[in-house]
């Protein structure tokens, strides 16, 4: 299991909920979620927003990230600043 960060600068809300639009319908064509997603959060920092997520395995987040993030992050002009992938050793649901 692995947690994800991507961080965009120079993007607002707006921004973002233009990515989720555009996330959101591919997500669709491609029959509902990826299997190895877990957890999908936002929040904004600086002058940008930082998606975290907690996928199940590497390979399927950046099958996912290839096929549908990252293009969809270009198609509005924003750029990713950083990214981050890190072990999770516990992960827990109410």
């Amino acid at each position: 299991m692995i947690v994800y960060e991507i961080r965009v600068a120079n993007a607002t809300k707006a921004d973002l909920d233009l990515l989720d639009v555009a996330v959101s319908g591919a997500i669709e064509e491609l029959g509902g979620p990826p299997d190895g997603l877990m957890v999908h959060v936002v929040r904004p920092e600086g002058d940008g927003f930082v998606i975290i997520e907690v996928w199940r395995d590497e390979d399927t987040m950046r099958r996912f990230n290839d096929a549908v993030l990252v293009p969809r992050l270009a198609e509005q002009g924003l750029v990713i600043t950083g990214e981050q992938t890190s072990a999770v050793w516990s992960f827990a649901r109410p």
